[in-house]
């Protein structure tokens, strides 16, 4: 069984999630920037969004690459 972070490095269906050392290239940064409404996450109504904080933070661990 995968831990979530395993999950994540992994990838899935559509491709990586995260491309490492470019944040701007990750679609998990995407999803939890919700800078697509479509695919933002979490889903309006479902829980609170990352602060621009807590979304720099994710962006500077996969720029630093996501170890």
């Amino acid at each position: 069984v995968q831990t979530p972070m395993e999950a994540t490095l992994k990838g899935g269906e559509n491709g990586d999630c995260i491309s490492k050392g470019s944040s701007a290239k990750s679609t998990l940064v995407h999803t939890i920037a919700r800078l697509d409404p479509d695919a933002a996450m979490p889903p309006d109504g479902k829980g609170d969004p990352l602060t621009k904080e807590q979304v720099g933070l994710v962006r500077a661990w996969i720029d630093q690459g996501a170890k």
